[in-house]
């Protein structure tokens, strides 16, 4: 992935917790994990790269920033995130990266966007209606 986004000099990539200690180079900026430093950058990015797990995935959609997923080999779980992220249309799922892939998510990021603003977090109320009525249909038994 280094290689790759090192080919896109005119864009800036921060990269977490990984163990190197300076900058890879002008465009490749190196930081140490801070909860407060990351979610400004989320907040301020354009996209995230990332594997495929939940919570950075659900806080990305959140924020209405486009994701390429590239879940970590043979996880389930993140393999699944990345499918229904593609299929939502919020984000790109891939299994490798390469400059193609990256220029073809770029390219598609207006498309992802756009996508995202559909998406409404409900806070729960869809759940709640449901347990509602379960509890409702249950309550004489009880």
């Amino acid at each position: 992935m280094i290689q790759t986004l090192s080919q896109f000099p005119e864009i800036k990539f921060y990269i977490y917790n990984l163990n190197f200690k300076t900058s890879l180079s002008k465009n490749l900026i190196v930081k140490n994990f801070s909860e407060r430093e990351f979610l400004n950058d989320l907040i301020n990015c354009q996209a995230v790269i990332a594997n495929g797990g939940f919570t950075l995935m659900s806080e990305a959609i959140y924020l209405g920033k486009p994701m390429l997923s590239w879940p970590i080999k043979n996880d389930f779980e993140q393999i699944l995130n990345a499918i229904l992220l593609e299929k939502s249309g919020y984000g790109k799922f891939v299994s490798t990266m390469n400059t193609q892939i990256f220029e073809e998510f770029l390219n598609n990021l207006n498309l992802y966007k756009n996508n995202l603003k559909n998406y409404h977090q409900d806070k729960n109320k869809i759940f709640e209606e449901k347990l509602k009525n379960i509890l409702i249909k249950i309550r004489p038994i009880l």
